[in-house]
């Protein structure tokens, strides 16, 4: 289920505090301290926010597309981005979620549930596009605030995406999703990874169910 974007403003003035477990307390750090706290070489960090509308039948992720002016031009992936060295920016990894989910989607982040990796590891290692630089990714689920209508408005920056879609595990597996008239539309990932770990989100969603 795909929609029309709209541009994000300012973030709200005052916002709530952030809720997360203790499991996540160890991303509650600034990058550069989480890099010498576990002797990592890497060159930066980065996050990702996995956001799932529930609408019945079945959950759904949301997806962004990329613009066709930047670096993999309309391919599809989370919000997501690098951390900011500066404190007065991303004071912690988890403040950089919030910060990119509002920048990229023009959603404001309430909640983080857990870090969503790929099974048997916990972060993905990769290159920048002139591998000159070594980053490390960690995803988190993410809850929103809510509309007056108890819904979730996407507002992109155009610079940087140029269309959503509200996806389900379904549509995930088969890389294909319904757009705003019910057409059909094949979509590309930026990354076979991303590809599975949307999926083991979507599992871990179904043993909390189950639980």
């Amino acid at each position: 289920m795909s929609g029309e974007p709209s541009r994000p403003g300012p973030p709200p003035v005052s916002i709530p505090p952030l809720q997360f477990p203790s499991s996540l307390a160890r991303f509650d750090v600034a990058a550069k301290d989480y890099l010498s706290r576990h002797g990592e070489s890497w060159d930066g960090i980065a996050i990702g926010a996995l956001v799932f509308s529930h609408p019945p039948p079945a959950d759904r992720v949301l997806l962004i597309q990329r613009a066709k002016t930047d670096s993999l031009p309309e391919k599809w992936e989370i919000p997501s981005g690098v951390v900011s060295n500066d404190p007065n920016k991303d004071a912690t990894l988890l403040k950089a979620v919030v910060r990119e989910l509002w920048e990229e989607a023009g959603l404001l982040a309430r909640g983080l549930k857990r870090v969503v990796d790929a099974p048997g590891k916990e972060g993905f290692v990769f290159s920048n596009s002139t591998n000159t630089k070594v980053f490390c990714r960690f995803v988190y689920e993410v809850s929103t605030a809510e509309d007056e209508n108890g819904g979730m408005q996407i507002r992109l920056n155009p610079a940087e995406h140029q269309d959503f879609v509200w996806a389900t595990e379904e549509e995930i597996r088969e890389l294909n999703v319904e757009g705003v008239e019910g057409e059909r539309r094949k979509i590309e990932l930026t990354s076979d990874h991303l590809w599975s770990l949307i999926l083991e989100a979507f599992r871990l969603r179904r043993e909390d169910v189950e639980d």
